[in-house]
């Protein structure tokens, strides 16, 4: 064979791969949906990985540079509808959905990411919090969605039954669920009724807990405060899961174990319950 039907051949063969000889832009990823190094595989095709700046919109993390997250809050693509062009995702979008291989998804952006919960890696006092989103690795940082920023711009206010916490300085609230601390109950699985310092402060909310989601750690087991680090119906305090307890009726539900004692926390004598130590 010619050096020259060796080219031709060789040409076919690159034209029936995809002409994916120098690179896998746009190249279908494999079944396991994995693409060559340095490109990452974003709904089946694949795509250069970590070069989509922050503040620039995205469709998967690993197209943003390293660090960042692609996300948004308060948006779920399982919401979305069939489209056809932007104007069928509703009145929000092309603001926070559009259209995309005819179905609506959230307008995503790469973000700052940050350890889940938290939110002092978002800046202190800087007005951003750092999101949960189960389906990521990492949080990421956003800003709030209700209480007022430094520049005096009203977010929004929370529904009855709900409290903004402001967690990271202004402009950094979200509308948390109110709920009882003896009856964890009271909020969804997978949420644990926890008690907050910053509710004991306001009259209106200081018989209250806010429902925040819980982790694995049994009683006893190391924490740190505002991480969702201890199983439902416990609390983070000096850095140790501890047991909630009925301070009003000590032999009532929830009780401590035997040898701890049921014991107001520091400045919430008047709290119905308290922590065991």
């Amino acid at each position: 064979m010619t050096l020259r039907g060796t080219i031709v051949l060789l040409t076919l063969a690159g034209v029936q791969a995809g002409c994916f000889l120098f690179s896998d832009e746009g190249r279908p990823c494999d079944e396991g949906g994995r693409c060559l190094p340095g490109y990452v595989c974003v709904e089946g095709v694949c795509q250069e990985a970590a070069v989509i700046q922050l503040g620039e919109e995205c469709l998967a993390t690993g197209e943003c540079v390293d660090g960042a997250v692609c996300a948004t809050p308060l948006c779920d693509d399982s919401d979305q509808l069939p489209c056809t062009a932007d104007a069928d995702c509703g009145e929000h979008a092309p603001e926070e959905v559009f259209c995309y291989a005819e179905t609506c998804r959230c307008r995503r952006t790469c973000r700052p990411g940050c350890n889940k919960y938290q939110h002092a890696e978002c800046g202190e006092l800087s007005g951003l919090l750092c999101w949960y989103d189960p389906s990521q690795e990492r949080g990421f940082c956003a800003e709030g969605y209700c209480g007022r920023r430094d520049d005096g711009t009203e977010l929004g206010s929370c529904a009855e039954g709900a409290y903004c916490l402001v967690e990271n300085g202004p402009g950094s609230g979200q509308c948390v669920a109110l709920c009882d601390v003896l009856a964890q109950e009271s909020c969804a699985p997978d949420y644990n009724c926890e008690h907050v310092e910053l509710l004991m402060i306001d009259p209106l909310y200081s018989a209250y807990g806010i429902c925040l989601p819980s982790g694995q750690q049994t009683e006893g087991g190391s924490c740190v405060p505002g991480n969702a680090d201890c199983q439902r119906g416990l609390v983070c305090h000096e850095r140790s899961c501890v047991r909630y307890c009925n301070l009003q009726d000590l032999g009532a539900s929830p009780t401590c174990t035997s040898g701890y004692t049921c014991t107001a926390f520091t400045g919430g004598a008047l709290l119905p319950y308290g922590w065991c130590r």
